[in-house]
């Protein structure tokens, strides 16, 4: 949504979750003063189908826009908001509510480097009643042993997405993660 009266141009920078920039130069949409556009990503941008990554709308001088994305999942139908991130800082932040287990509970974390150069993250893992660490099992669905752990430092490439499941086996698990 073009939030501004003035007719925009968005600037749109594509990367794969390697942080690679995939899209082509002077990609961007535009929009009327007050208008929106909604489309299907991989229609839109055909370099997206089938990968995994990050796509960047740069709101242009002097504008205001605002984004939402929606992921439609088969074949359990499920319909989710992708997260938009926003004058992202460096301090890290906390994940209220993990649920891992039990009926097939998983959750995903889905961590981006929107730096310019490689950056080392910690996410750690607390149970809910007694806030002690909490091993949680982890696969890596871009590639990786899965492990039970109730912290995980690994490095991230700039641009890069990293994204990390709960397995959702075994026993319920809650709790929250900090980062």
């Amino acid at each position: 949504v073009n939030v501004s009266a003035v007719n925009a141009v968005i600037p749109v920078i594509i990367r794969d979750d390697t942080g690679f920039v995939i899209s082509s130069q002077g990609a961007s949409i535009a929009l009327g003063g007050n208008g929106h556009s909604s489309f299907v990503l991989s229609t839109q941008f055909p370099v997206t189908a089938n990968i995994r990554g990050t796509i960047e709308f740069d709101t242009p001088a002097g504008g205001q826009i605002s984004v939402l994305g929606l992921r439609f999942t088969p074949p359990n139908n499920a319909l989710t908001t992708i997260p938009a991130l926003a004058n992202v800082g460096t301090g890290g932040g906390s994940i209220a509510h993990l649920a891992s287990g039990g009926d097939g509970w998983q959750t995903t974390f889905v961590l981006v480097n929107t730096g310019t150069s490689v950056a080392q993250f910690t996410l750690r893992f607390f149970a809910d009643q007694t806030g002690a660490p909490m091993l949680l099992p982890l696969a890596f669905p871009q590639g990786g042993t899965p492990t039970t752990a109730s912290s995980l430092t690994q490095a991230l490439a700039a641009g890069a997405t990293r994204v990390i499941v709960s397995t959702g086996t075994g026993s319920l698990l809650t709790g929250s993660a900090q980062l």
